[in-house]
């Protein structure tokens, strides 16, 4: 299964309270969202100039062009045909009555009779959308008129195809293509585009069959647009017991544009962006579930993790007044500064809310990751500038040292108490990003800091600021948060950051990151010992239970810029990883998947690499033409060897699956998923 995939793309949805109600039915993915009313199609396209899970953007280049069909029966009756399995639930604001949930999706839409004797279907190509008139024996096709807003000029080109040049692109509606089905074969009409004043655009046809319907089928392009920064990110991922991959990250909300069409609108996020959760089954050909969760204001799930019994608990960052909490959270209102964060548990339909809360001070607060325990528990791991950030007596650390400190929550399965939570940090920044839990229950936080005097313990591998912007630190937790098992930085005089952070069966801890350093620290005998070129190389630590030793350290890149990303440790002392990178010279394996670079400026990798004795057991690029990358939001390991990665591209020619749920890219930024099988460890 290998797929790139944007949110429910040219899928559609009946319009039950989510958007405006003028709107009957709905598409929204990767950049754009379709508004279907009862004469007119309203369509926005948005780009951005791009965002990860560290670097988020908040404004858009939103394009908006309406068609609006002349002299069309406004009552005709629109319903969604070809039901797909997925639905669509959306927990938009603090008011439960106005969530709406178990939407339904369709392959198509279909307008009945929208002209006499003619109807109008619309369904998804992958990039394009794609609509088809249906034209009865006896009735005319010279009815349908159409009028086009948003764009600077309209042409026919000499192909027969009717452009539109808006904001600087070019959107393409191809030449139509116009046929009889007579006796199960397809035969061909001449058909092309006749364009009058006003904009106002029609069809010619030539001779055919009036006995027999006729079928008109036209298609619009519009990734030419969107290009390469489209505004759905996937943050981070994980699976269940069953396979099922579930995706969090942010996505464009479903406000019906209410602006004039014009241009180009540039326009600030606000109220713009809902944190999402899509579950994927495991194939990769279908969608189970969409919820979006938000406010008024920006929203995105930064982290998730899925229990045993199928909720996905999702943390993230909330600047809305109004995020969608529970009764008895934790903290149910919004506590002030720029942005809270959120923890919010989702029952295994996605559709109802086991817990939500606010997590935060009068500050800025944001959570990563919130890893859960088989106990129930989540530890909630991210960062705050508060100096009332909520923790409980008896902590490790109860007051902000200066600066963005992390924290580290611990909330009972209810959702309605904090177990202990507390600050870990020092007089700089301080940002930890990722972690996890072991099986006792101890928490593991990795992350960055600029802070030369963040809490170190005795006996640490080192306890001394290397050098450079920042160094990486890696923390254990104690089970009951009152101390630190131990405290360690990793880093030379370079700059070193954190994308992951990984306990093995034994309890040493993996960390995976990108460094400038020279100096870097790396273990006798490790795959790279040292810096390959570039601005910044990949690198691999493995720590030991105690953190007062590695294991294991590595570089990890060749002759261009390189990161590592998420990393999973299987049972036999090997560990899977994942990154991104620019590098025309990184070493792969023999059997390799891609051998060699895609192409843009950067590829993914995915590699298996065995400690003992620093053997590549596989090692691949993975990427198109474009960008592509998966630096850590989202890779997971299930019990058979099968290793499933999450990431973003902008390449239209992306290897994928014949079954994937999308196989061609939907434009501009675009999440993938794939899962590689390999040998179970023995």
């Amino acid at each position: 299964m290998t797929q790139p995939y944007g949110n429910l793309p040219l899928t559609f949805e009946q319009n039950l309270g989510q958007t405006a109600a003028v709107v009957q039915f709905l598409s929204h993915g990767s950049g754009y969202s379709f508004f279907f009313t009862p004469t007119e199609l309203v369509i926005e396209l948005r780009r951005t100039t791009g965002g990860t899970r560290t670097k988020q953007v908040e404004t858009v280049d939103s394009l908006v062009v309406k068609t609006r069909f002349l002299g069309a029966n406004p009552h005709a009756a629109i319903r969604g045909h070809h039901r797909l399995p997925g639905v669509s639930n959306y927990l938009i604001g603090n008011d439960a009555k106005s969530w709406r949930t178990g939407i339904a999706n369709y392959a198509q839409v279909e307008y009945d009779s929208i002209y006499p004797g003619i109807d109008l279907v619309y369904y998804g190509n992958q990039r394009q959308l794609e609509y088809d008139f249906t034209v009865a024996p006896g009735s005319d096709p010279r009815a349908i008129r159409f009028a086009m807003s948003g764009a600077d000029a309209i042409t026919i080109d000499a192909s027969g195809n009717l452009i539109m040049k808006a904001a600087g692109s070019e959107l393409t509606h191809h030449a139509p293509i116009a046929y009889q089905t007579i006796g199960g074969t397809k035969r061909s009409v001449a058909a092309r585009y006749r364009l009058g004043t006003g904009n106002q655009i029609g069809f010619e046809v030539g001779e055919y069959d009036h006995g027999r319907p006729l079928v008109i089928d036209p298609v619009f392009s519009y990734s030419t647009y969107i290009g390469g920064s489209g505004d759905d990110v996937p943050y981070w991922s994980d699976i269940d017991a069953q396979g099922n991959l579930y995706i969090a990250g942010a996505t464009a909300s479903v406000d019906f544009p209410v602006d004039p069409p014009m241009d180009i609108l540039q326009r600030n996020l606000k109220g713009g962006l809902d944190a999402f959760v899509t579950k994927l089954n495991p194939t990769g050909s279908a969608i189970v579930y969409s919820t979006y969760l938000g406010g008024k204001a920006n929203d995105r799930a930064l982290g998730i993790s899925v229990a045993g019994n199928g909720s996905a608990y999702v943390v993230g960052l909330t600047r809305s007044s109004d995020f969608p909490t529970t009764n008895k959270a934790i903290q149910p209102k919004f506590a002030g500064g720029g942005r809270d964060g959120f923890v919010t548990a989702l029952d295994p339909s996605g559709s109802k809310l086991v817990y939500s809360t606010y997590l935060g001070g009068s500050g800025d607060d944001q959570a990563w990751i919130g890893p859960t325990h088989s106990d129930g528990t989540i530890w909630v791991i991210g960062l705050t500038s508060s100096t009332d950030f909520p923790v409980t007596s008896g902590a490790f650390q109860t007051a902000s040292a200066g600066g963005f400190d992390c924290f580290v929550t611990k909330i009972d399965p209810l959702g309605t108490q904090i177990i202990f939570s507390s600050y870990v940090g020092g007089g700089g920044d301080d940002n930890c990003i990722d972690g996890t839990v072991d099986a006792q229950g101890h928490a593991l936080l990795t992350g960055s800091t600029s802070s030369t005097n963040f809490p170190t313990t005795a006996g640490a591998f080192q306890r001394a600021y290397g050098g450079g912007a920042t160094d990486a630190v890696v923390v254990k937790v104690a089970l009951d948060g009152s101390s630190l098992v131990y405290s360690t930085y990793l880093g030379g005089s370079g700059d070193e950051d954190v994308s992951d952070g990984r306990f093995d069966d034994s309890g040493n801890a993996y960390v995976p990151g990108v460094t400038s350093s020279l100096d870097f620290p790396t273990t006798p005998g490790a795959l790279q010992s040292r810096f390959a070129g570039g601005p910044e190389d990949g690198y691999l630590t493995v720590l030991n239970p105690t953190g007062s030793g590695l294991l294991y350290s590595t570089y990890f890149g060749g002759s261009g810029d390189d990161a590592m990303g998420g990393v999973r440790p299987d049972a036999c002392g090997n560990v899977y990883f994942v990154g991104v990178t620019n590098s025309t010279d990184l070493p792969t394996s023999k059997d390799a998947l891609q051998s060699s670079y895609g192409g843009g400026k950067s590829d993914a990798f995915v590699g298996h690499l065995e400690l003992r004795g620093s053997h590549l057991l596989y090692s691949s690029y993975f990427g198109g033409s474009g960008d592509d990358g998966a630096d850590g939001q989202g890779v997971n390991l299930d019990g058979f060897g099968n290793l499933y990665v999450v990431g973003s591209t902008t390449s239209t020619d992306l290897f994928v699956t014949p079954n994937a749920f999308q196989r061609v890219e939907a434009g501009g930024q675009d999440g993938f998923a794939f899962k590689l099988s390999f040998p179970p460890c023995r």
